[in-house]
Formats: C-alpha cells, structure tokens, sequence
C-alpha cells in the first residue's frame, strides 16, 4: 500500500471540499449563530442581575417608614426579575417590615406575601416564617401561610 503523495492529498481535500462545501459552511454559520446567541443570553442575564441587585440594594437603602416605596420596588424587582434570588429576598425583607408595622392589615400582608412566595418556590428552596411565632398564633398563621416547617423559640406542634 503505497502513501499518496501531496498532489493526490491536495486532490482528495478539493473533492472533499467540492463534495461538502455547503455542509461544512452550514455548520460553521450555525456554531456562530449559536455561540453568539449563548453570548447576547449570557449579557443579558448578567445586566438583569445587575438592574435586580441594584433595585434591591435601593429597597434597603429605603428609609422603613417609606413602606409604600418599599412595596413598590418589590413589586417592580417581582414583574421584571421573578426569577432570581433578589426577588426572593425582597419579598421576605418586605414581609418582615409589614409585620413589625404591628398593624393588622399590615401583618396580612406579609401573610400573603409569604404564601404566594412559599407556592411559587414549592419544593426548590424552603420558606421557613420566624420571628414572634408562637404555639399561640401558630394554627392562625399556618392557615394564612401554609407552609411546612416554621421557626421559633416557643413552637411545639406538628403538622404532619
């Protein structure tokens, strides 16, 4: 078996060619059309993270009085960037600051905030509601919020 010299290789590339030049030419363009959809995804979803923690930076710079400000920034960050942790960690922060608001409304608020935050994450990230739950207020606020664990000093339930 004898080696081809470079003229026959040369030959044998340019039938190649000849053969395959719109396939090869056609995967090229698509493997550049796909790298550069990965990098407008990728841009993109680093200037939504950037606009969310920014927008979620001003809700904690917010002055607590200013809760309608407050609420309405966490609204906004919900519509425009539901799906990443600042939206989250808005919401709790807001859930918070309703139920040291010590009102009634306020407080119910925050319940359904936490409700619809704790059915949206389901069974990928656990919500567990602290602060000032006792086994008092416990069945109150597990028929508003629903969740299944909860956190406090002076719970003792379960509702298994």
């Amino acid at each position: 078996m004898a080696l081809d010299t470079e003229e026959e290789q040369v030959e044998k590339m340019q039938k190649y060619w000849e053969d395959y030049k719109r396939s090869i030419i056609a995967v090229i363009v698509i493997l550049l059309g796909a790298y550069g959809a990965f990098n407008f995804y990728t841009n993109q979803s680093i200037k939504n993270l950037e606009i969310a923690s920014q927008l979620y930076q001003e809700i904690l710079i917010e002055k607590i009085t200013a809760i309608e400000s407050i609420t309405e920034k966490v609204t906004l960050l919900k519509k425009t960037s539901s799906n990443t942790p600042y939206a989250s960690r808005s919401a709790i922060y807001l859930s918070k600051l309703y139920s040291q608001d010590n009102k009634k409304e306020s407080a119910i608020k925050g319940f359904e905030l936490l409700k619809k935050m704790i059915d949206k994450a389901k069974t990928q990230l656990t919500i567990i509601p602290a602060g000032k739950i006792t086994y008092k207020n416990i069945d109150e606020i597990h028929q508003l919020i629903g969740a299944n664990e909860y956190h406090g000093r002076n719970i003792v339930t379960n509702f298994n």
